[in-house]
């Protein structure tokens, strides 16, 4: 008797050490089909290149509250958020966002992922380490949009603002030197059309 159980007992292990080998065969595949389609860099609308490993510096968070819309916590810092939204502490539907302490702080890009929705729409966001023991998810277009980071598109409007004023503050300089007689009319054109270009 104890000898069919034993033989029995043997076959079992068997089976399961087979199914476990085929499960670990199959999840290095899986691993390795991932690596191969790995995103390493993304050309922003702001005019950046992201790689992983680069570090960004956070804006201010656009909710009511003071934190981020776009920077999803992530992690560990996710199940806690969910945690305390069960528990009636719902921070206006904006309880997996960063907090608002991280307003300056930055964060390191870890990976570089895209998000597929049901009507066929694409997303990127960038899953980044938060300088403590939890990644989060910034959505990179988004928070480029509404500067949750420092590299906005605002950012980039007011400087293109600025280089247009100088243009005709130079010009209007120019045309005042003119009229005074220090530069000549072709010195005038020549300089005009440097600063036009």
């Amino acid at each position: 008797m104890k000898s069919i159980i034993l033989a029995k007992t043997l076959k079992m292990n068997r089976i399961i050490t087979f199914i476990l080998v085929f499960l670990s065969i199959g999840m290095v595949q899986a691993q390795l089909d991932v690596k191969r389609n790995k995103i390493i860099s993304f050309k922003a609308s702001n005019t950046i290149e992201y790689k992983v490993g680069d570090t960004i510096t956070l804006g201010q968070g656009t909710a009511p509250d003071g934190k981020f819309n776009y920077l999803q916590m992530g992690g560990f810092g996710n199940t806690m958020s969910l945690v305390s939204n069960a528990m009636g502490n719902f921070n206006d539907g904006y309880g997996m966002g960063a907090d608002r302490n991280m307003s300056g702080q930055t964060v390191i890009i870890k990976k570089i992922k895209v998000e597929k929705n049901k009507r066929g729409g694409e997303k990127v966001f960038f899953v980044v380490g938060m300088g403590n023991f939890t990644n989060g998810n910034l959505f990179i277009e988004d928070a480029i949009q509404t500067c949750e980071i420092k590299d906005c598109i605002q950012k980039i409007q007011d400087v293109n603002v600025v280089s247009q004023e100088s243009k005709y503050d130079t010009l209007k300089k120019l045309q005042q030197l003119k009229d005074a007689g220090t530069l000549t009319p072709e010195e005038f054109e020549i300089e005009k059309a440097k600063i036009l270009k």
